[in-house]
């Protein structure tokens, strides 16, 4: 019986390490790494996120606001975000990497992790576009990978803010190819399985209510139906 015990006691400190190696593993996260957070607080220029245990991570709040400035999360949501920094014991990550000094710094962590980043669209050269990134960074977008399709007019692109992903990577960041197609396709993937997920639901609840009337007796007879045990319509006292 004492035994049983002391083998009881060991399971649950064993477990109790273990839980608590797991929190303290949270805190060594690598540039660039992604991670999935609810958003628990909202301020005016912030978004912080749960990491679990005692962690917790901060992004702009300007990242998660549409063209009109209206916020597109709300506390509660979960978001995937990327890891960037962290000082003070503060994790700063972000939802993708702009045109600016991040980009420079974690540009291969950008590309190794997928992160999407943003680019502006200069000129038109030789095949594609040339697209400006971070400084003096510059990448090459491909016609075919501008858009889901191909476009006759270049002058559509030039000049416009694109969100990229890096599908090449070499000679340190001197040569960078670069996919806006590749974002375009997994938004238009998320919209079709939210589409097949709102449809399913809806489809759910029209079979509950259906079924929900599977069962009646017939009057003056005692035969009873069951509509969704027989779809033939056999009947039987």
């Amino acid at each position: 019986m004492g035994d049983a015990k002391k083998d009881e006691s060991t399971e649950e400190k064993s477990f109790a390490e273990l839980f608590e190696k797991t929190q303290m593993r949270k805190d060594f996260l690598k540039p660039g790494q992604k991670i999935e957070a609810v958003i628990v607080k909202i301020t005016q220029d912030w978004i912080f996120l749960d990491l679990g245990g005692k962690s917790e991570g901060y992004l702009d709040r300007k990242e998660l606001t549409d063209d009109n400035g209206n916020l597109t999360v709300k506390e509660g949501d979960f978001v995937t975000a990327y890891f960037l920094s962290s000082k003070h014991n503060e994790k700063l990550f972000t939802t993708k990497i702009g045109a600016g000094d991040s980009a420079r710094i974690y540009i291969e962590e950008v590309w190794r992790n997928g992160i999407p980043i943003e680019g502006i669209v200069e000129k038109e050269i030789k095949g594609g576009f040339e697209i400006k990134l971070a400084g003096d960074m510059r990448g090459f977008c491909p016609y075919s990978q501008i858009d889901l399709r191909r476009s006759e007019d270049a002058k559509n692109y030039i000049g416009r803010r694109l969100p990229f992903r890096i599908t090449e990577y070499g000679e340190r960041g001197r040569n960078i190819i670069l996919s806006a197609r590749a974002i375009l396709e997994e938004q238009k993937k998320k919209e079709e399985e939210a589409r097949k997920a709102e449809h399913l639901a809806l489809f759910s609840i029209s079979a509950v209510s259906r079924d929900s009337f599977q069962y009646r007796r017939s009057a003056g007879t005692g035969w009873r139906i069951f509509t969704s045990v027989c779809p033939l319509g056999k009947h039987w006292m």
